[in-house]
Order: structure tokens, then sequence, then C-alpha cells
């Protein structure tokens, strides 16, 4: 899904603006994903997305 959106070769070539804003996009993914599993807890695709979303969520943050 999100791999759609930036494929991972480009993200180490982003300058810190347009790396911020990938960030930002990941955390509302994040909360989004999150939102949804509240209300649909046993929902496994859900859960393999928030956790992927979790995954470069903290990769990306590092790497700012």
């Amino acid at each position: 899904m999100m791999n759609q959106m930036y494929p991972c070769e480009q993200i180490p070539h982003m300058n810190k603006s347009q790396l911020l804003h990938f960030i930002n996009m990941v955390s509302f993914q994040v909360v989004d994903t999150q939102l949804f599993l509240d209300t649909h807890p046993c929902d496994n695709n859900a859960l393999r997305c928030h956790k992927e979303f979790v995954r470069k969520y903290k990769e990306y943050k590092e790497m700012y």
C-alpha cells in the first residue's frame, strides 16, 4: 500500500521537508488504523497494516 506512494528507493533521496511530509502521512495512517482496530479488533489485515505503518513510522522518524 505505502510502497505505491513512495517506493523504498526514493526515501533516502528525500530532503528534510519531503521526509517530514512522509512521516506525517505515515503518522496519520498509524492513527487511522488504530482507530479502525478499536472497532474491528479481529481484523488481521488491518492489524498487519497497522504494524507495518508503525514500523515505517519509527524507521523514517529515526532517519529524520
